[in-house]
């Protein structure tokens, strides 16, 4: 069982110093052993990431000058119904076609995509649209 752990990003502007902050304490554990919600709660999330990820490796040796390689690697999870989604599920071909049947249309669902673009913040709530949660999409 994963240490699951809800990871909460206090500042947008130094979203990149705050996660390294929360993992680098984890590094040194299993591949895959910890569980971060990035988006929804614990008992129904809808997007995390596992770390550490398989690419994080500790170097040895009197001339190393970076200790540790691919540090921040992770795999993103996400999730439908607080169910982890099997990642053959939620490829690129199923995204494409979730998008052309179920958000394309929807005005909403493209100022948050200009927000997120624009100004890398999302203010407003998600819409509620059919198919893949547009969470995860954003």
């Amino acid at each position: 069982m994963s240490e699951i752990i809800k990871l909460e990003i206090k500042s947008h502007e130094r979203i990149y110093q705050e996660l390294t902050q929360k993992l680098s304490p984890h590094r040194e554990k299993p591949v895959g052993s910890v569980l971060f919600i990035v988006e929804g709660t614990k008992h129904k999330p809808i997007i995390g990431i596992r770390y550490p990820g398989k690419k994080v490796k500790e170097r040895g040796g009197e001339r190393v000058r970076i200790k540790w390689a691919n540090l921040y690697d992770f795999e993103v999870i996400p999730f439908k119904n607080g169910k982890e989604l099997n990642t053959t599920n939620f490829t690129f071909t199923e995204l494409l076609r979730d998008f052309q049947e179920n958000k394309k249309d929807s005005e909403e669902f493209w100022n948050l995509i200009k927000q997120i673009y624009y100004k890398n913040e999302m203010r407003e709530k998600s819409p509620k649209l059919g198919g893949i949660d547009p969470k995860l999409i954003f």
